[in-house]
Formats: C-alpha cells, structure tokens, sequence
C-alpha cells in the first residue's frame, strides 16, 4: 500500500494530471483496517456487520462470521 500512495505523484506527473491530494478507500477486514492504520488513514465512517441487514433479512455479521466485525471508510492526505 505504502509503495501505492507514493507512486500517485510521480504517476500524475507522467500524464499530466493533476496532482492527488488525497486518498481514500473502504477497508473490509481487520488486516486492512491494520493496515490502514499503519499507513495514517484517518476514519471517516464505520458500518457494523451485526447492524447491516441483506436484502434476504440476514445480518451481514451471519453470512461473513464473527472474525471481521465492520467496514470502515478511511482517507488520508497526500
């Protein structure tokens, strides 16, 4: 991820886009939310699997187990 965010600047530069400012992404698990946090992502929004219903009735916590317990909406500056 770390080698990612770097490449952003020097990949905009080459094409002749603007420059990033920021990044963001949605971090599924527990790895990529430590991750994350490695990297300096701040969170911006956190959904809880046991409060996301699916369309079938099912919590989101049911079909996925108890290992992974949210999604969580992060950024960072660039």
């Amino acid at each position: 991820m770390g080698m990612s965010i770097d490449m952003a600047p020097k990949i905009a530069l080459e094409r002749r886009l603007p420059q990033p400012e920021i990044a963001f992404a949605v971090f599924t698990s527990n790895y990529s939310q430590a991750l994350a946090e490695q990297f300096n992502f701040e969170w911006l929004h956190a959904v809880r699997y046991d409060e996301y219903e699916c369309s079938d009735g099912k919590l989101l916590s049911e079909r996925i187990g108890s290992v992974h317990q949210s999604s969580k909406l992060g950024a960072r500056r660039l």
